[in-house]
């Protein structure tokens, strides 16, 4: 018979062997889930036994993270800005630079009252629901084309902000005009951003994240353009826009903001990387 401490041990070496960087932390992530142990938790039954049935379904799950599926999708959860985000195959993974653009938006949107918000690209709505969860005086409306995905956006709706949140499932590259949304004050976007032809080389994990909510075209930049040309106009004058994009993307985006007549600025990540670009509208929305 193993014990926790034993599973523990065994489980480590595991992913080390399937070269996981964050093999620790990992199983003990996997071993909350099916076992409801924590950190401290693990220290002091660690010489106890695992019931078999649940020690088969740690097994099960420790072998599909070793074999590349993100631990995400396994947990089935993943937490961001303090919330608890349902997630799973078929909705991008929430991630901390994402955490920093709706931070960003939020700080820039103080004197807005009464905002309306567009969150285009939802995916789990991890941006868009943030916001409203912290702004209940705004209506966030949150766009995702993907069925997989507005599957969770509806979830994490009911869960987190379902009072002045409104997801809607439909395409960004139809436009504004194609939808029945009030003239907003606000609108975020973490797009699809990395090269079409890039895709194939990405890390494995990433790999089983939807293409749909990776590919940005050939230059990573078509979702930008669409929302310069087919968005931007109908932000109200004062209006603010904020996105996330991809490593050396930051300066061209800024410049088709601009010319979309946004005062854009670009902003870097925790690690100096220009990562998001924001702007406010110069004047009001064409009607």
């Amino acid at each position: 018979m193993i014990t926790y401490q034993s599973l523990y041990r065994e489980a480590v070496q595991t992913l080390r062997h399937a070269d996981n960087p964050d093999a620790a932390f990992d199983v003990r992530c996997l071993m909350e889930k099916i076992f409801g142990l924590d950190r401290t938790a693990l220290s002091l039954y660690g010489d106890h036994l695992p019931d078999e049935k649940k020690e088969r379904c740690f097994r099960e799950l420790l072998c599909r993270r070793a074999s590349g599926e993100p631990l995400q999708y396994l947990i089935g959860a993943w937490d961001f800005l303090e919330e608890s985000f349902q997630i799973g195959p078929g909705v991008l993974i929430p991630r901390p630079e994402t955490e920093l653009l709706a931070q960003t938006v939020l700080d820039g949107m103080q004197q807005i009252k009464n905002p309306i918000v567009l969150d285009l690209c939802a995916g789990s709505g991890c941006l868009g629901l943030s916001i409203a969860k912290r702004r209940p005086d705004a209506q966030v409306f949150l766009l995702e084309k993907s069925q997989a995905a507005f599957s969770y956006l509806l979830r994490n709706t009911e869960c987190i902000a379902k009072r002045n949140s409104y997801p809607v499932m439909g395409d960004l590259m139809d436009g504004f005009e194609h939808f029945n949304f009030p003239l907003p004050q606000v609108m975020v976007s973490n797009p699809p951003y990395i090269k079409s032809d890039e895709i194939a080389g990405l890390q494995q994990e990433v790999q089983r994240e939807p293409h749909m909510a990776l590919d940005g075209g050939e230059d990573g930049l078509l979702f930008y353009r669409a929302l310069a040309d087919l968005w931007i106009p109908f932000l109200g004058g004062g209006g603010l826009i904020a996105v996330e994009c991809g490593e050396g993307q930051a300066k061209e985006i800024q410049e088709l903001f601009q010319k979309a007549g946004i005062q854009a600025q670009t902003h870097p990540d925790y690690s100096g990387i220009p990562r998001i670009v924001t702007g406010w509208k110069t004047s009001g929305a064409f009607i």
